[in-house]
């Protein structure tokens, strides 16, 4: 019959007890230092498990992060297409305000070519029915 000692910390997950106490005596019974390997099989176990740990962890981070930068990348989208909209809407209003301007202007010029025709013909006119001597 053999005993097995072991030194159980919080952090040794029951699976990791399970497969030690099914550990044949033989390799259980050997020494306690580092040489044995039923201790060289817990560090790996547990190193093993820690590193999924912190790799399942560093996963959900990296997943969180890629998707706080896609709700970032979107919002600043929305915002640019809502500012393109408005700059837009700005720019029709400015084009619908702008022919009407022009139109006044061209019509004060056009009213004051005619005056200035007018004024040439009767002039003209005038001159032709009473030639200066």
């Amino acid at each position: 019959m053999c005993t097995i000692a072991l030194v159980v910390r919080p952090s040794i997950h029951i699976d990791h007890l399970i497969a030690l106490y099914w550990w044949p005596c033989g390799v259980a019974s050997q020494s306690a230092t580092d040489d044995n390997p039923l201790n060289s099989v817990l560090r790996q176990t547990l190193a093993a498990g820690t590193l999924n740990q912190q790799l399942q962890q560093v996963q959900s981070q990296l997943q969180a992060q890629a998707q706080q930068k896609q709700q970032q990348q979107q919002q600043q989208q929305q915002q640019q297409q809502q500012q393109q909209q408005q700059q837009q809407q700005q720019q029709q209003q400015q084009q619908q305000q702008v022919p009407l301007a022009l139109n006044a202007a061209n019509l004060a010029a056009l009213n004051q070519l005619a005056r200035n025709q007018l004024s040439n013909a009767s002039q003209r006119e005038f001159a032709t029915f009473y030639p200066s001597k």
